[in-house]
Parts: C-alpha cells; structure tokens; sequence
C-alpha cells in the first residue's frame, strides 16, 4: 500500500484584536500601599473601543462609542473566527 498525501489547503481564519478600556476612579487615602478593596470603586472600568482584524483581509476595524455596540461587533468577528489571538 502507498501512503496517500492530503494536498488540500485548509485556511483558517484568525482574528487579531485588541481593546482599550477607561480608567478606575477608586476612593483611598493615599498613594502607597497599593492596596483597593472592591468597595473602593467609585466607578468601574468601561471598554472605550476595540480594533480587530482577520488574517484572510487587509483592512483593520475600529469600533467606539456606546460600549454594548462595541461587544456587540467583537461578540460576530469572534464568531467568524477559527482561532483568536489578543494583543494586551
């Protein structure tokens, strides 16, 4: 029996992203320390925007503004996405 080669080109699509987010506003008494309790959080963090790019296209996306519109586009490319890999 001859072994049989599969030449058949398996492309998978891979999504680059990357998101930024606001900052913390915490309530503390000093700048040492470094310790915030969870109580602390006057106001959470909040995604600001996201880019993101699949590797079969050329165009990076950005998208902003009202942070549920912003989960609501990563949630489909994420969807698309055979593998994902995020830049922090």
């Amino acid at each position: 029996m001859g072994s049989s080669e599969n030449n058949s080109k398996v492309d998978r699509i891979i999504l680059f992203y990357d998101i930024e987010t606001s900052l913390m506003k915490l309530a503390g008494f000093s700048l040492y320390g470094g310790y915030f309790s969870h109580d602390d959080i006057l106001e959470d963090w909040r995604i600001l925007s996201a880019a993101y790019k699949f590797s079969d296209q050329k165009t990076t996306r950005v998208v902003y503004g009202e942070e549920k519109k912003i989960l609501k586009t990563m949630l489909a490319a994420f969807q698309r996405a055979d593998f994902i890999v995020h830049h922090n």
